[in-house]
């Protein structure tokens, strides 16, 4: 099962500044808009948008502590990517579309902030 990640952690792993990430209390919604599209996941809501289209997912973004955690690999695939998770290495990598950059991967347990 691939690892839910903070939401900025996923966002700065594809190159995403704070700028392109925003969360809005009222709606419970992390909004993600880079290269061109807008990928937003709500607080419960196993549905994710896509350029304001939705999508299901089978798992529902959560709240820990009050940070935010989506599921990386529907994150991954909204931009592009392919998310991998290796559990005995516990390391997710993205890989991005064919010809356009290296594969990034972070590891540890949750909760140790990609270090591990």
């Amino acid at each position: 099962m691939l690892r839910f990640a903070y939401v900025a952690r996923n966002g700065y792993a594809i190159g995403m500044s704070d700028s392109d990430i925003t969360w809005n209390q009222n709606l419970k919604t992390a909004t993600f808009a880079f290269e061109g599209h807008s990928v937003s996941f709500t607080l419960g809501r196993k549905f994710l948008k896509i350029d304001g289209v939705e999508e299901a997912m089978d798992v529902a973004p959560v709240d820990v502590n009050g940070r935010i955690f989506v599921p990386t690999r529907y994150f991954a695939n909204a931009f592009g990517y392919q998310a991998h998770w290796d559990a005995q290495l516990q390391k997710v990598s993205l890989t991005p579309p064919s010809g356009t950059g290296d594969t990034i991967t972070w590891g540890g347990p949750i909760g140790t902030n990609g270090k591990g």
